[in-house]
């Protein structure tokens, strides 16, 4: 907002030379806006005179976008007005990001995920069609990398990110971020996965951070998305899978995209908790002979195979040569899964499996008798319930 007139001129626009440091600016136009020595800068959403060269380093700045730069009458017109705590008046747009705990808390690092109508924001003008100019900040003025789902796109109703809390909260705390948009030259944003989750891998880099099995490699044959995939080979009873190294949980959602050349007979897994002696899977298998193969929730242990849940009546069995987004969470001794974003195993809820064991995360295929294909995994933590995520209204500037 303009600053008040202080009645420190001589003449209608002219300051006193004499005049000190911190006085509001005199109105854009006029023919000198400071004393001699003195330049117009924006202070806390304030136009004020400091000491030229000074610039705007002082923790109760609020920038002016690039270009802006100094209040001066020539250049900059009408001072802008941002609401508190503004992280970067180049974006012009921004929603508060509530993050509210459950009933056990949130720990550190845990994943976040929102949906906006990015649709809607490029149609108005309000963002750019790429998502650039994306951001997740927070509430101290720190951004943090954001990335895509593995399973959206920029531009559509349901643009759905991720990002990372870094500050673990108490139960039924709340954090608050933001969203920030609005900038036709925004830059490149930050958007590491690997930094928004526990282990992120689309392939595209080989399978260093994997120990496989013999025959299992990368390919450009098939993929999600990207240039490359993960790929076992045809197999009788004999298990050909990848597991990540260096991973040690217990309480994780585990996701990663299926593709398989022929379902019948075919009997593979995601993996969870894995240890020398035990493991727990969701495992795709026909549920009896002669019947196209359904995921179930399983577990191996001391050379033992079981089966904890088997798929619901009338569950979807795996299709041919089609992409299945199969997410596995495990909390506490409660386990699910869901198979395209949809409850599959247990038909609703969470069932108890009796374990909360620690371990790697994989998959592997024991029986196929073509390739089964992987792509764009994604690991976090979980909690339940899970923390609940509110988006405020948007607020701009003038």
């Amino acid at each position: 907002m303009r600053g008040l007139w202080l009645g420190l001129l001589t003449v209608a626009g002219c300051y006193s030379p004499s005049a000190p440091v911190g006085l509001a600016c005199a109105p854009a136009g006029s023919p000198s806006r400071c004393p001699a020595g003195q330049e117009c800068m924006v202070r806390g959403g304030t136009e004020v005179c400091v000491l030229a060269g000074a610039g705007d380093v002082d923790a109760s700045v609020i920038d002016a976008p690039p270009g802006d730069g100094p209040a001066d009458a020539s250049t900059d017109g009408p001072p802008l007005d941002a609401p508190p705590n503004w992280w970067n008046l180049a974006w012009t747009h921004r929603r508060p990001i509530d993050v509210t705990a459950g009933t056990n808390g949130m720990p550190a690092g845990y994943s976040i995920a929102i949906t906006i109508d990015h649709a809607a924001l490029v149609g108005s003008g309000a963002s750019l069609a790429s998502g650039g100019d994306v951001r997740i900040v927070r509430d101290d003025g720190t951004p943090v990398d954001r990335v895509l789902d593995t399973g959206a796109a920029w531009n559509t109703a349901a643009t759905r990110l991720w990002f990372k809390a870094d500050t673990a909260l108490a139960a039924n705390a709340t954090a608050r971020y933001w969203v920030y948009y609005g900038n036709a030259t925004p830059g490149a944003p930050p958007a590491n996965p690997s930094t928004v989750f526990l282990f992120s891998d689309d392939f595209e880099s080989g399978l260093a951070r994997w120990s496989v099995d013999t025959g299992v490699t990368t390919t450009t044959a098939r993929v999600h998305r990207g240039t490359r995939s993960l790929v076992t080979p045809a197999t009788t009873a004999s298990s050909r899978g990848a597991y990540t190294n260096g991973i040690n949980e217990a309480n994780v959602a585990w996701d990663i995209w299926w593709n398989i050349d022929v379902p019948a007979n075919t009997d593979a897994n995601s993996s969870v908790r894995g240890e020398s002696n035990s493991v727990y899977l969701s495992n795709l298998q026909p549920p009896a002979t002669g019947q196209p193969p359904t995921w179930n929730i399983a577990k191996y242990v001391n050379s033992m195979y079981s089966v904890i849940i088997p798929p619901p009546n009338g569950a979807t069995p795996a299709v041919a040569d089609t992409w299945f987004r199969v997410t596995f969470y495990a909390y506490a001794d409660r386990m699910a899964v869901d198979i395209n974003g949809v409850r599959y195993v247990p038909a609703s809820g969470f069932s108890p499996v009796g374990a909360t064991t620690a371990g790697s995360v994989g998959v592997n295929v024991y029986t196929s008798t073509a390739g089964v294909y992987f792509d764009d995994a994604t690991l976090r933590r979980f909690v339940l319930p899970e923390p609940v995520v509110a988006i405020g209204v948007q607020q701009s500037l003038p």
